[in-house]
């Protein structure tokens, strides 16, 4: 969860729903602009059936191509944005920047997903590949694919105890997604990760 000013103007008047709906429009409209590859990721990204009814995000998360990362970061700048954190203090992993807009609010720019020890491109380029376009905001935006979504969201709890909810992304998924998931995890060499997503890392 991002943390920072409570309240700068524009912000209050637009609920927060509302808000990270649109961050995902504001931010995809740049990234089609500057000609960066982009991957929407959790909240209003996510499939039905993946989080609770009524579950709400506070940001928004995208994942960028990462030999376009400071394309996109120069862009943003370009429409107002600041950022609020480094690459160095973003979190522990180093992963992602906090960027924040007066009137979007925040978004999480992620160079690449904690878990893999592929390659941020190759990690890219196996979430992209089943993806599809998900309209957040009345936007297209760019999303992964169900197996990979679902391997985001528990790579995420594995980092976050908050965030651990294996319920529906994977008890109520079938064997075969259960599978899938993990064939995808051994690929991205992900596969302890997800170990400590579930809660098996002692086996």
């Amino acid at each position: 969860m991002a943390t920072g000013p409570e309240q700068l103007p524009g912000t209050g008047t637009i609920p927060l729903f509302a808000r990270v709906h649109l961050a995902h429009a504001a931010v995809q409209r740049i990234a089609e602009r500057a000609q960066v590859p982009l991957l929407h990721l959790k909240g209003p990204a996510l499939l039905p059936g993946l989080r609770p009814p009524g579950r709400l995000s506070s940001d928004a998360d995208v994942l960028v191509h990462p030999e376009s990362h400071t394309r996109f970061e120069d862009a943003l700048r370009g429409h107002g944005w600041q950022p609020h954190t480094q690459l160095a203090t973003g979190s522990a992993f180093e992963h992602a920047v906090n960027w924040w807009h007066p009137h979007w609010g925040y978004v999480d720019v992620h160079a690449r997903w904690p878990g893999p020890t592929a390659g941020a491109a190759e990690t890219f380029a196996a979430f992209a590949e089943d993806g599809f376009e998900q309209a957040i905001a009345h936007v297209p935006c760019r999303v992964p694919g169900r197996t990979a979504q679902i391997l985001v969201l528990l790579l995420h709890g594995a980092r976050s105890q908050a965030d651990r909810d294996l319920e529906l992304p994977w008890h109520r998924q079938s064997e075969e997604q259960r599978a899938a998931v993990v064939a995808l995890a051994d690929r991205l060499g992900a596969r302890v990760a997800l170990a400590a997503a579930l809660g098996e890392l002692d086996a």
